[in-house]
């Protein structure tokens, strides 16, 4: 499974360095949005600027990301019913774009930073 997260965000990159240790099967590869171009015509830029991708197949964003990243992890198994739960909801999703909304986004150059 791919997974594109936002590199230009501290919170996004500090979970993508936590499924990077516990990924112990390697199910998970993560990419820095920012730093890859993907040329798959089905790939919405604009709203994997604004939640995390995955592809399997298919691209799905958001929550779904999150529940796809639940099912390869063996540490979250045990959480599997609660993903479910905020999936059959919605409150999942909707607790998921909350705190996307509110995320700071950082671009960093050789001079200066800009939020």
């Amino acid at each position: 499974m791919l997974v594109l997260y936002d590199n230009y965000c501290p919170k996004c990159t500090r979970f993508a360095s936590w499924i990077r240790r516990w990924d112990w099967l390697r199910w998970v590869e993560l990419k820095p949005l920012r730093d890859t171009s993907i040329t798959d015509p089905c790939f919405d830029l604009s709203l994997a600027q604004k939640q995390l991708a995955s592809l399997v197949g298919k691209w799905r964003y958001g929550y779904d990301t999150l529940c796809r990243i639940a099912l390869r992890l063996p540490i979250l198994w045990l959480f599997l019913p609660l993903f479910f739960l905020g999936k059959v909801t919605g409150v999942g999703d909707y607790l998921y774009k909350q705190i996307a909304i509110r995320r700071t986004v950082l671009h960093c150059d050789a001079r200066h930073c800009k939020v």
